[in-house]
């Protein structure tokens, strides 16, 4: 028998079933926030696009976002640019330099420049909002490029890179992918994308080769 709760005639199954159709609900308006702001931008998104992509009710919004647009648009950020961030902290710590900022560029190319619809990226749409007078948008954006960008930094940094020339490096890698989003988007084309990988790499093996090699073995006279 179903355990009681209380004396509302609902059982705990009821209750953790409810609970998780919550979550499941919110779970899908932060996903479709960020379709929409990697497809619109965020000024070009409104709450009711956000509903109507997630089939969610109406209120939904409100209720499990009571900041409105700016909450949602933060939450869809943070978790987009999350599992970027997950995956680049993965192969940067698993891998040499060449072989990490390879995977991170494959990456941009498939989530950020060749993914359904025209080039985009959820983080770069709340960073350009004309919509953020307390700069919170802004905020949760730097967070999440700080995170690709130590974990760029870093990788270069093991492989015995000085700390300077790494974060100077890994800026320009984020920096990089996230202009050519824009070359792409503007062209049509993934041809943008294309030169400035090549760039990229072109500089990392620059850096790399400056580092000192080995020591000579000393021989004796």
């Amino acid at each position: 028998m179903a355990r009681m709760t209380g004396g509302t005639g609902r059982t705990a199954g009821d209750t953790r079933q409810r609970g998780t159709g919550q979550r499941d609900t919110r779970q899908r308006m932060v996903v479709a926030a960020a379709q929409l702001l990697r497809e619109r931008g965020y000024d070009g998104t409104g709450c009711r696009d956000v509903v109507a992509r997630a089939r969610a009710a109406r209120g939904a919004i409100y209720h499990h976002f009571p900041g409105g647009k700016t909450e949602i648009g933060i939450e869809a950020a943070r978790w987009a640019g999350g599992l970027v961030a997950e995956r680049v902290e993965r192969a940067c710590a698993e891998a040499h330099p060449r072989e990490g900022v390879r995977a991170v560029l494959e990456l941009a190319d498939r989530l950020l420049i060749r993914a359904d619809g025209p080039a985009g990226c959820p983080v770069a749409a709340v960073t350009l909002s004309a919509e953020d007078p307390d700069g919170a948008l802004r905020a949760a954006a730097n967070e999440i490029f700080g995170r690709w960008r130590a974990a760029i930094a870093g990788c270069l940094a093991r492989a015995g890179v000085d700390a300077q020339r790494a974060a100077r490096f890994a800026a320009v890698t984020v920096a990089g992918i996230e202009g050519t989003v824009l070359l792409c988007r503007a062209s049509g084309d993934v041809e943008p994308y294309q030169a400035v990988r090549a760039g990229l790499l072109d500089q990392l093996d620059l850096l790399l080769g400056s580092l000192p090699g080995p020591a000579e073995p000393e021989t004796g006279l």
